[in-house]
C-alpha cells in the first residue's frame, strides 16, 4: 500500500477501523481488557507541535472518536509554560480526549533500566503535567522506549502503555514510516480477542502527505522563522536528538561552520 499521511487519508483509517473496532481511552484499558477485548486504542505521542496534535483531534472528534495524547512535561521543542499551549492541550481535552504523560529520561534510556524502577519518577513527571494543565493523568508512554523496559500495565497506579497486553496487536508511524505493517492490514487481520493500539506522531501528518524529511523541515523553519543563526542551530540540534533516524533537508551545519570559522 501506498504511503499516505493526509488528514484526509488518516480520516480513512479512522472510519475503517471503527467498523469492526470501538474506540477506547488508555486509561480504560483494563476494563477494555476485561469486557471489550475487540477495542481499538488511538494513540498520539506528541513530541514537537501541539498544533498539529489538535489537528488531529478535531478530525477524530468529527468521526466520534476518542484519543490519548501522550504530552510531555520537559519537552525541549514546546514549552508548557507557554499559554497557547496549554490552551491547545485544554481544546483537545474538552474535545473528549484523554490527555497523558510522554515520559522522557536519557539517563534512563542510556541504562536500559527497568520501567519498575523509575515509578517516583514517572509519579513526579505526571504530577508536573496535571500542576501545568489542570487535568488529570491516568496514562503514559515513552519516549523513544528502550529494550528490555517492561510491560507491566500498571505504574504507580498509571496505565504503561508498553504493557504487554497492549502491545500485542501494535501498528505505528515511527519516524514518518508505518513500520509494523499498514494500519489497514491490521484492522483486518488482527484476532478479536485481542484489542489494537494504534500509533501516530502528529508531526508527520498535514493537509497533504509529505516525506518524514519534509516535514521536519517544514516545522523547522516555521518554528525558527525568527531566530538568530546560532538559535537555529541550538534547535535544530535538540529535533535531531527528538527522532536521530530522520534528518531534516535543511543545511544547519554550514551556519554552525561559518560560525566557528569566525571564531579563530
Amino acid at each position: 500500500m501506498n504511503r499516505d499521511f493526509s488528514y484526509r487519508y488518516y480520516e480513512h483509517l479512522l472510519k475503517e477501523a471503527c467498523r469492526s473496532r470501538y474506540p477506547a481511552l488508555m486509561s480504560e484499558a483494563e476494563s477494555v481488557l476485561r469486557n471489550s477485548p475487540k477495542s481499538i486504542f488511538f494513540r498520539h505521542d506528541v513530541d514537537f507541535d501541539l498544533g498539529k496534535a489538535l489537528q488531529m483531534a478535531e478530525i477524530e472528534n468529527s468521526q466520534g472518536v476518542r484519543a490519548t495524547y501522550f504530552v510531555m512535561s520537559n519537552a525541549p521543542v514546546y514549552s508548557l509554560q507557554d499559554q497557547g499551549n496549554l490552551e491547545r492541550i485544554g481544546k483537545i481535552h474538552d474535545l473528549g480526549h484523554e490527555i497523558g504523560l510522554h515520559f522522557d529520561s536519557k539517563t534512563a534510556r542510556d541504562s536500559g533500566v527497568q520501567v519498575s524502577l523509575l515509578s517516583n519518577e514517572i509519579d513526579d513527571a505526571c504530577r508536573d503535567l496535571e500542576a501545568a494543565t489542570d487535568i488529570p493523568v491516568h496514562s503514559f508512554s515513552f519516549h523513544r522506549p528502550w529494550s528490555g523496559l517492561g510491560k507491566e500495565l500498571l505504574i504507580e497506579g498509571r496505565i504503561n502503555a508498553h504493557a504487554q497486553e497492549l502491545s500485542e496487536e501494535y501498528c505505528s508511524d515511527s519516524r514518518g514510516m508505518f513500520r509494523w505493517g499498514h494500519p489497514l492490514d491490521k484492522f483486518r487481520e488482527a484476532p478479536d480477542g485481542r484489542p489494537i493500539q494504534f500509533l501516530t506522531h502528529p508531526i508527520w501528518w498535514a493537509d497533504e502527505s509529505k516525506e518524514p524529511e519534509d516535514a521536519l523541515e517544514e516545522y523547522f523553519l516555521e518554528k525558527t522563522k525568527n531566530f538568530s543563526p546560532m538559535e537555529k542551530l541550538r534547535f535544530d540540534k535538540e529535533m535531531r536528538s527528538h527522532v536521530p533516524n530522520v534528518i531534516r533537508r535543511g543545511f544547519i551545519e554550514v551556519l554552525y561552520e561559518k560560525h566557528s570559522s569566525l571564531q579563530h
